[in-house]
């Protein structure tokens, strides 16, 4: 457990790539769901001590999932009663379908019943990615916790935080890292739980940010999706033109590419979907600058230094075009080489840098730390959430941020 003040928040998105990328890791979310909700029954025996009477409320969906882990720990030592937010039916995905087993004999739908008689209510209803309105029957359960008078301790989030009816805890016991919205007035105290989701899973891009590739709208139209620059070429002509095929790949609508004489013609012919400008002299140099910053009012974001070479004027023009640039970039190959010079030149600017090890080392001065590779799980992970999205009612991983009636 860990100081929430110290943490970044993290977004719906964020949580749903820990997710997908802990699974490609080898750690289950059933594994995750386990470990979450012992540490929320851990928390609360710290904090409320034994021989208590808890209601734990549940969801449909990860969030409850956990909250009958919590139960199920326990109710060892208190007397507990578990209420579902629906019928059983309704829990669609496996692992908190497994999870209502342990605890069936202590489990009722809620229909209506008075809260006031618990020593403490567990929110288990909702997790992280919810908006919009809270609809029924997660309005009147939310209500009459509220109104109940009981402390309420939610997991991970408060149910229905950032919408017209959100639980008001005393404490949330979240699970890795704070989310996004979340502080003091609107969750209690905060408290951050390990749940071992490994440290490659944030470390090391995985199949989880998948979640950000970008789907295209069926109203869309030439550009919506996506505008790109490539500024590149000259003694070579196969980094460029790759790159522009790989921008197009991953949805992007429009690929332009800024390149000098020599490269023109045969970067021209790889593909009759690329824009080709030609750039006057045999590379990039300064007298390119007021054409390609000119070309950079047309596009999203410019990628620079595919196969630009390292000729000493396109050196400086790397330099005094980062410098200008307003737009998102994507640095590198030879540019790296260029920013080594003045490193302070991408102080302030959007973008990423691609090197791979000696890249890294000419641009930074040394290379960079080389990470134990291993999967990690509870002994080595980094702490962990789970979004309800991977397991509500609707198994639709694009469906990010949905509204609480699609839960």
């Amino acid at each position: 457990m860990r100081p929430w003040i110290l943490h970044l928040m993290l977004t719906f998105r964020e949580v749903t790539v820990l997710d997908v990328n802990s699974e490609y890791l080898g750690v289950q979310v059933e594994t995750l769901m386990e470990n979450a909700g012992y540490a929320v029954a851990n928390v609360i025996t710290k904090e409320q001590g034994k021989g208590k009477k808890i209601a734990v409320i549940c969801g449909m969906g990860n969030n409850g999932g956990d909250g009958l882990v919590a139960a199920k720990y326990l109710r060892e030592n208190n007397n507990v009663r578990v209420f579902l937010a629906r019928p059983p039916q309704f829990i669609k995905r496996m692992a908190p379908r497994k999870n209502l087993g342990p605890v069936e004999d202590i489990t009722k739908v809620y229909d209506g019943e008075n809260l006031s008689g618990f020593d403490l209510i567990v929110d288990a209803i909702y997790g992280i990615g919810i908006h919009g309105e809270i609809r029924e029957p997660y309005y009147t359960l939310i209500s009459k916790m509220d109104q109940s008078g009981v402390p309420i301790i939610s997991i991970d989030v408060p149910s229905g935080l950032g919408t017209n009816m959100a639980v008001k805890p005393v404490m949330t016991i979240t699970l890795h890292d704070i989310k996004e919205g979340m502080n003091g007035s609107n969750s209690g105290k905060i408290e951050v739980v390990d749940i071992g989701v490994p440290k490659d899973a944030e470390r090391f891009a995985g199949p989880g940010e998948y979640v950000y590739y970008p789907i295209p709208r069926p109203d869309s139209h030439k550009g919506g999706n996506g505008r790109v620059l490539v500024i590149g070429g000259g003694p070579y002509t196969g980094a460029p033109s790759l790159a522009a095929m790989g921008a197009y790949r991953i949805g992007v609508d429009l690929v332009q590419i800024a390149t000098p004489e020599p490269s023109f013609d045969t970067v021209s012919s790889y593909s009759p979907n690329f824009i080709v400008h030609r750039m006057p002299g045999t590379v990039f140099a300064d007298c390119n600058l007021d054409q390609v910053l000119g070309l950079t009012g047309l596009v999203d974001a410019v990628l620079i230094g595919s196969g630009i070479g390292r000729d000493q004027r396109t050196q400086e023009a790397i330099r005094d075009f980062v410098r200008e640039c307003a737009k998102p970039m994507v640095i590198d190959a030879d540019a790296f080489s260029a920013l080594s010079v003045d490193p302070d030149l991408l102080k302030g600017k959007k973008g990423i840098v691609t090197p791979h090890t000696r890249e890294f080392a000419t641009l930074f001065g040394k290379g960079p730390a080389r990470p134990n590779r291993g999967t990690g799980g509870k002994g080595e992970g980094g702490g962990g959430a789970h979004s309800d999205d991977r397991s509500g009612e609707r198994d639709d991983r694009r469906d990010i941020g949905r509204s609480p009636d699609q839960v």
